[in-house]
């Protein structure tokens, strides 16, 4: 994690944490015993909609969380980007942030994951806007496409990705994924560090933080990482 300045400084000293993909209504609460061990210090909340679940549900977790000394993006379907409908966002966001936002475990929200057009990125800043709004104080949590050379043509035109969403979101955290670096020969090393280069230098010029997400599990076409390949991961 970069220490560079923002509105708000982590609480722990290294954020580690994963996709967290269940519903609140299937993870038990004491799975967070089982987080703890595993060395998480910042993670995602299961997922919660309010069609489905009970705001009680999610309130334990957080509960549960706080008490390990974990802080928590928490992750409402409701407020995906991929549903991001200006009229109904806000009223809905207002809503769980008073149901979840002041809780002491709560670090911010989850947005969504990989924009990947115009209009979903367009999506992306206004929730971002909105969230910041509301509550200033938190801080949201978008998750990024890995760079790939012409990334900035293909999907805005050309003009520099990551330095125009911060500049029009206000967003004080940028977020990415990147697995190339688990498949044989040295193309996926060197887009591994591509990657790391531009979100890195991204951050420094707007003086937000940046945080990346490396591989823990076999995935797609990328490899098991062993015990060497995560340590690697990390060192980077």
């Amino acid at each position: 994690m970069s220490n560079l300045p923002c509105e708000k400084k982590p609480s722990f000293r290294y954020p580690i944490g994963f996709w967290n993909y269940p519903s609140v209504q299937v993870t038990p609460v004491s799975q967070v015993e089982s987080w703890k061990r595993a060395g998480i210090t910042c993670n995602q909340t299961p997922f919660f909609s309010y069609g489905s679940h009970d705001p009680a549900a999610m309130v334990a977790m957080l509960d549960e969380m706080h008490r390990a000394g974990m802080r928590a993006f928490v992750c409402v379907s409701d407020l995906d980007f991929h549903r991001f409908l200006q009229e109904a966002f806000r009223p809905v966001f207002a809503r769980a942030y008073a149901d979840f936002g002041r809780h002491p475990a709560t670090y911010g929200f989850f947005i969504g994951d990989e924009p990947l057009n115009g209009q979903e990125f367009s999506a992306c800043v206004r929730a971002y806007q909105i969230m910041r709004e509301i509550a200033p104080e938190l801080t949201p949590l978008l998750n990024f496409n890995p760079y790939w050379e012409g990334m900035e043509n293909d999907l805005l035109g050309g003009e520099a990705l990551i330095d125009r969403f911060v500049r029009e979101s206000g967003c004080p955290l940028i977020c990415y994924d990147c697995y190339s670096q688990m498949n044989p020969g040295d193309e996926g090393i060197n887009m591994y560090f591509r990657n790391l280069n531009r979100y890195v230098g991204a951050a420094e010029r707007n003086g937000v933080m940046v945080w990346n997400t490396l591989l823990s599990c076999g995935h797609f076409r990328y490899r098991v990482p062993d015990e060497d390949d995560i340590r690697w991961q990390l060192s980077t």
